[in-house]
């Protein structure tokens, strides 16, 4: 099965400020809101 882009996506966690970190630091995610 081929997959195309990314859309979006929904994170459920305890602690958003280091999951933006993590997302925006490690993975170089940029937040788009």
């Amino acid at each position: 099965m081929k997959l195309g882009r990314m859309n979006h996506i929904g994170v459920a966690t305890p602690d958003l400020d280091a999951s933006i970190a993590f997302y925006r630091d490690v993975m170089g995610a940029s937040d788009i809101t």
